[in-house]
């Protein structure tokens, strides 16, 4: 909950606006059961009035009311004055600038709270600063730099907003600054119990009889605008002045016109800040839309070369599977013809060579033609794939590759000795050859023997010598005498020159 204690009242209608502003933004932060004290104008001997001091379990808050804006450069951080709005701020008691005053106010306040029953001792160091504008404010690039260099100048920021004070108190955590809240709570009561006791002495002030001096003190100070005092409606058996009536009656009217003016400049700077928030938040956006929209075309030309890259990928992997599939094939194919060829050689080499038989006396035929060999298969045509595998040597396959080029070859000469031994034409019945046993034995089988005179058989002698009968014809040959019978008409030419 919050307690807010304004021990004077405000010599500036601007800072008191300030200070109403302020207890009105710090409401929704009391909903709370934890105390929040908020003491408005605090004398303090040395160090003036501070403006306003926040008292919360997370820390204590040293505020400054500064009732105008413009643009912000600070020179120097802790020497000389500040310039705002091309004018020099100072501070207040003396103080060359708003941060000079913090470090001399927040050692007095320090000092006056540990004086303060329950609280403790406070250490100076854990007591923060805040300085508020009442008009929106434009920070130099150099403010940050200088308060950041300074050391200990973190406990002191600068708020050109009101709005923004919840946030930034939130933010605000200093180390060593926790109040215990029963030490609050307890505090509070001892500021309540000497408000009250203020409160009724002044009431028993008002029940004694006055005089001219305490009539004249009064209007003293209502005059100086620290009591509210009703008018009097008699005095001494007479009606009050209406002079004096109608000029309260103006005063008081006026003080209302100011507090509508502050609250009035208030919520119009609350807009203010808004709207340059809204504005700088536009601008925000827009940038953003321009980059984004400057990267569309960048994005789409992107996602095209992705979706491309994709779909080769995925092509390449396809001819990977495909070239996979066709080289098992191909293996399998090899390995066939491999295991064919193998049980072809083991085949030829078991066969027993069979001895040539004698020629048979029988007249030469025509060689038979070899059968035209059946023209190869081609090969079908298989679609080229795109193949992007990379070449590798394998032993095995280039084993496999020798056995069936040898296997080619040897079958090849086999084919190639057995159609020469079947287009060689028979030989001539005069030209038997005769091989001895001794030959065929002794010599080798692949040396040729040489070609000898073959004796005459008993067909050709009796061809030779003709048998002449008693008759003195010639008797012509029998049908037995030679394989082909003679033709019709036959004449022996030796018969004819007998007969001659």
């Amino acid at each position: 909950m919050l307690h807010s204690f304004l021990f004077a009242p405000f010599d500036d209608a601007a800072a008191e606006a300030q200070f109403d502003a302020l207890h009105a933004t710090l409401q929704p932060l009391a909903a709370g059961d934890e105390p929040l004290l908020l003491l408005g104008n605090l004398p303090l001997d040395d160090a003036g009035a501070l403006d306003a001091v926040l008292l919360r379990p997370a820390g204590i808050v040293l505020l400054q009311f500064i009732g105008r804006g413009g643009p912000l450069h600070i020179p120097a951080l802790n020497q000389g004055a500040w310039q705002l709005a091309g004018q020099p701020l100072t501070g207040q008691a003396g103080s060359a600038n708003p941060y000079a005053q913090f470090q001399r106010q927040r050692r007095a306040l320090a000092a006056w709270l540990t004086a303060q029953p329950a609280l403790g001792p406070i250490r100076t160091e854990a007591i923060a600063g805040l300085a508020l504008f009442s008009q929106p404010v434009t920070f130099g690039s150099e403010v940050e730099p200088r308060l950041n260099a300074q050391s200990g100048a973190d406990n002191f920021q600068l708020l050109s907003s009101l709005p923004h004070l919840p946030r930034r108190l939130q933010r605000l955590h200093l180390p060593g600054a926790a109040l215990p809240a029963a030490a609050l709570q307890q505090w509070l009561r001892h500021l309540q119990a000497e408000s009250a006791g203020t409160d009724s002495a002044a009431d028993d002030a008002e029940d004694q009889p006055t005089d001219f001096w305490t009539q004249k003190a009064r209007q003293l100070w209502r005059w100086l605008g620290a009591e509210d005092i009703p008018p009097d409606t008699g005095y001494a058996g007479y009606q009050p002045d209406p002079a004096a009536v109608s000029a309260a009656e103006k005063a008081r009217l006026e003080q209302v016109r100011q507090q509508v003016r502050a609250e009035l400049d208030q919520h119009t700077q609350a807009l203010t800040a808004r709207e340059v928030e809204r504005e700088a938040t536009i601008r925000q956006l827009q940038q953003q839309l321009d980059q984004a929209a400057a990267a569309a075309p960048t994005t789409a030309e992107l996602q095209a070369r992705l979706a491309a890259e994709t779909r080769e990928k995925e092509a390449l992997h396809e001819a990977m599977q495909l070239a996979r599939v066709e080289s098992a094939a191909r293996n399998r194919e090899l390995d066939a013809r491999i295991a064919q060829l193998g049980v072809l050689i083991q085949q030829m080499q078991v066969r027993p060579v069979a001895p040539a038989p004698p020629a048979p006396v029988t007249p030469p035929h025509p060689a038979p033609t070899p059968p035209a060999a059946a023209p190869a298969p081609r090969p079908v045509a298989r679609p080229r794939v795109r193949r992007y595998s990379t070449w590798q040597l394998q032993p095995w396959r280039a084993v496999a590759v020798l056995v069936v080029v040898l296997g080619l070859l040897v079958g090849g000469w086999g084919l190639l000795q057995l159609y020469r031994e079947r287009a060689q034409p028979a030989p001539d019945r005069r030209e038997a050859r005769q091989v001895s046993p001794t030959e065929t034995t002794d010599e080798p089988a692949d040396q040729a023997a040489e070609p000898t005179e073959a004796a005459p058989s008993a067909l050709e002698e009796r061809l030779n010598n003709a048998v002449i009968d008693s008759t003195g014809t010639q008797t012509g040959p029998a049908p037995t005498d030679s394989v082909l019978a003679p033709s019709p008409g036959y004449i022996d030419p030796d018969s004819l020159e007998n007969q001659n």
